[in-house]
C-alpha cells in the first residue's frame, strides 16, 4: 500500500476558493479550422443548435456612417433543471469569433486543462462536432473576460444598514476619476451599484444584493426555487462585491507579459491584484467604526497633535454626512501647472486621509446613531468574506516523478 504525503503548500496552491465567478472564451474560428470547408462545415453544426440574433452597429465607411448588420448565432447548454446555464455559446459572424461562457460551477475547483477538457466534450454532445476538430481549440483560444467575486453575509437590518451608508458615502469616482459610481437599482426588489468607465470596455466593480438577485430570478422563473440556496437564509443574507476584467484590459495586461490564458488569471495571486485594486479604492482596507468612536481614537492619540485631532474629526465628519467626494472637493485647492492651466490640488485632503487611515480608521465611517455596533469589519477583505474550496486537479506524476521529500513510498 503505498501512502503519498502532499505538503501543505502544494494543496494550498491547487486550492481553489471560488474567486474566480464566471469567465469567457474567445475562440478564432478561422485559426481553429484555418480550411474553409470543414469550417463552414462546423459553423453548420453549430448554428443547427442556436438562436439567431441580428443587431446594428454604425461604422465609418469613406467618411460616411453607416449601419452594418452584426449577426449572432447563439446556443446554452444547461443543468438538469433547464432553468441555469451551464455554457452558453455565441457565434459572431462580422468578426468569425465564438465566445464561450462558462458558468461559476463549471470553473470551480477545474484548472485550465480540466475547464478546456469539458467545453470539448459538452460541444461534442452538444454539437456533434468531430473530435479531429475539436483536438485544434486550444491554439486558437484566448481569455475574454473573467469575473472575480467575495461575499459579505451580514446579520441584521442594522449592518444592512450600516453598509449601505458607507456605499452612499464612498468615492463617486475611482482609477484617476475614470470609474464613476452608477445606482443600477435601489428598491425591494434589486439593489444594484456599478463602477464603471464610459467605455465600458476594460473593467467594472459591482456591488448588488445576492438575496434580492436571486429572489427576483424566482420571480422571473429563472430559477425553479430559492429552498436551499446558499445565498436565501432566515439568518444571514449576502451581499456580493465583483470586479469584472474585460477583453480590454486583458489586452493592456498582456503588454504588460501576462498572457490572455485561463492558467494566467485563474489564481490566488492574480484575483487577489486585481479585485483588490479597484475593492480598495472604494472601500480601502482599515475596519468601518462608528463616527464617534472613530472620533474618541482620534482624541486620544499621542501620534497627533490636538490641533489635526480637530481638523481629523471635522474631515471624518462631513465625509460621514456629505460623502467622500464632496470632502475632497470642499480640501481641493485651485492651482495652475506648469503650462498656466487651472487644476485641482488634493495635497491637504490627501495629507489628513493618511493621517486617519495611520491610525487604523477607514475614511468612511457609519452614523452614531447606530448604537448596537462600534465597528464593522470591512466586508470587501477576502478574510471576511465566504470561501468555497475545491481541490483543483494536478498532475501526482509529475510531482512523484520529481522525487519530492515528501513523497514517501511505505
Amino acid at each position: 500500500m503505498a501512502q503519498i504525503n502532499i505538503p501543505y503548500e502544494i494543496i494550498d496552491k491547487n486550492t481553489d476558493r471560488g474567486e474566480v465567478d464566471t469567465l469567457s472564451m474567445l475562440v478564432d474560428v478561422k485559426k481553429w479550422i484555418p480550411n474553409e470547408r470543414a469550417r463552414e462545415y462546423v459553423l453548420k453544426q453549430i448554428k443547427k443548435k442556436s438562436v439567431l440574433e441580428k443587431k446594428y452597429i454604425e461604422k465609418i465607411v469613406d467618411g460616411d456612417i453607416q449601419k452594418i448588420e452584426d449577426t449572432y448565432y447563439n446556443s446554452r447548454i444547461k443543468y438538469a433543471d433547464k432553468k441555469h446555464t451551464k455554457y452558453a455559446f455565441s457565434f459572431r459572424c462580422l468578426t468569425s469569433y465564438l465566445t464561450i461562457t462558462l458558468a461559476h460551477s463549471t470553473v470551480l475547483g477545474q484548472n485550465e486543462e480540466s475547464i478546456l477538457s469539458n467545453i470539448k466534450k459538452e460541444m461534442f454532445k452538444h454539437f456533434k462536432i468531430n473530435e479531429k476538430y475539436l483536438n485544434n481549440l486550444n491554439n486558437s483560444k484566448r481569455l475574454g473576460r473573467i469575473d472575480y467575486k467575495r461575499d459579505y453575509r451580514y446579520k441584521d437590518e442594522e449592518v444592512y444598514e450600516m453598509i449601505m451608508h458607507i456605499i452612499k458615502i464612498a468615492p463617486e469616482a475611482i482609477v484617476r476619476n475614470n470609474y464613476y459610481k452608477n445606482y443600477k437599482a435601489n428598491n425591494e426588489r434589486a439593489y444594484i451599484v456599478v463602477y464603471k468607465s464610459k467605455s465600458n470596455r476594460t473593467a467594472e466593480f459591482i456591488i448588488y444584493d445576492k438575496q434580492k438577485e436571486r429572489m427576483q430570478k424566482y420571480v422571473n422563473k429563472q430559477i425553479s426555487n430559492c429552498s436551499g440556496d446558499e445565498y436565501i437564509d432566515e439568518h444571514f443574507q449576502t451581499i456580493r462585491f465583483e470586479v469584472r476584467i474585460l477583453n480590454q484590459k486583458l489586452n493592456a495586461l498582456k503588454k504588460q507579459g501576462i498572457s490572455k490564458e485561463i492558467a494566467s488569471y485563474k489564481n490566488k495571486e492574480m484575483a487577489e491584484r486585481l479585485f483588490n485594486f479597484y475593492a480598495e479604492q472604494v472601500f480601502f482596507t482599515e475596519p468601518f467604526y462608528r463616527l464617534d468612536i472613530a472620533k474618541k481614537i482620534i482624541r486620544n492619540s499621542s501620534t497627533v497633535n490636538n490641533n489635526m485631532k480637530i481638523k481629523l474629526c471635522k474631515l471624518l465628519a462631513m465625509i460621514n454626512i456629505q460623502g467622500y467626494t464632496y470632502a475632497r472637493n470642499k480640501y481641493s485647492q485651485t492651482v495652475k501647472n506648469k503650462k498656466g492651466k487651472k487644476t485641482k490640488n488634493y495635497n491637504k485632503f490627501n495629507n489628513y486621509i493618511k493621517k486617519i487611515r495611520n491610525l487604523g480608521i477607514n475614511p468612511l465611517t457609519f452614523k452614531s446613531d447606530l448604537v448596537d455596533y462600534e465597528i464593522l469589519d470591512n466586508f470587501t477583505l477576502a478574510e471576511n468574506c465566504l470561501k468555497e474550496e475545491a481541490l483543483m486537479p494536478f498532475n501526482l506524476e509529475n510531482f512523484k516523478k520529481k522525487g519530492n521529500d515528501y513523497y514517501e513510498k511505505l
